[in-house]
């Protein structure tokens, strides 16, 4: 594993642990407010922050998502690259051996 997988991944993860970490914290503690309570007002606030999770929720998921694109595009262009190095460095042998 190289040093910018490494990165990937590990920005990818905490991104996701954000999110949990957003689920479980607010998410579930509202429905739990919005299933007991019968008071409007609370079940009004609770929704509302309901909302505001599931934005930062989507928001830490579009991160994984184009950090990942990232990644792919990248170990694209670098095997493209390594690939037309392994033929420079075939076409300069055969020169080498032909001017012998």
């Amino acid at each position: 594993m190289t040093d910018g997988n490494l990165l990937f991944d590990g920005a990818s993860l905490v991104l996701m642990f954000f999110g949990l970490s957003t689920y479980v914290t607010s998410v579930r503690p509202a429905i739990a407010t919005v299933n007991e309570s019968s008071d409007l007002n609370d079940i009004t606030t609770s929704l509302k922050n309901i909302a505001a999770a599931h934005f930062i929720i989507v928001l830490s998921i579009t991160g994984i998502i184009g950090l990942q694109i990232a990644h792919y595009l990248i170990m694209k262009k670098t095997s493209k690259d390594d690939e037309d190095s392994d033929e420079d460095e075939d076409e300069q042998e055969e020169e080498d051996k032909k001017n012998m």
